[in-house]
């Protein structure tokens, strides 16, 4: 006898984008927000078009309330635009939990949770920073 099983998606994919640009004189953006039943943020890549200005990058989960810092990231010139500087794997800069061994670095977040990130610095006229996230929901 032959026994099929049916597998339900650990996850709906998703793909999440945000920038900054001048205008946004350092405020928070909301980069990924969580489904209803929970994310998990399995790829998330930082880059930026300015070729002068180095920036430092601040991520934080949000829990619905309040807004905690979890790290920063070094942001290099023309990180992602050129070839000499590769955009910024944020996952595995080291401020992300999850081993090798189960799949990670990745980050769940609960319902109601999301990821934000704000440059420290003022970004330049014209010049834009560039966050996306890819994961999925929960179902």
């Amino acid at each position: 006898m032959t026994i099929l099983q049916f597998i339900a998606p650990l996850k709906y994919p998703r793909m999440w984008c945000a920038q900054f640009t001048a205008n946004d004189d350092g405020a928070k953006k909301l980069v990924v927000p969580a489904g209803a039943n929970g994310s998990i943020v399995d790829a998330m890549a930082l880059s930026s078009d300015d070729v002068t200005t180095p920036y430092a990058v601040q991520f934080y989960v949000n829990d619905g309330t309040t807004d905690f810092l979890f790290g920063t990231v070094e942001l290099l010139v023309a990180a992602g635009a050129q070839i000499a500087a590769p955009g910024v794997d944020v996952l595995r800069s080291g401020m992300f939990g999850g081993s090798p061994l189960d799949g990670g670095p990745y980050l769940r977040l609960g319902s109601g949770f999301s990821i934000k990130f704000r440059s420290t610095t003022l970004v330049a006229a014209g010049k834009t920073l560039t966050c996306i996230a890819q994961g999925g929901d929960y179902p």
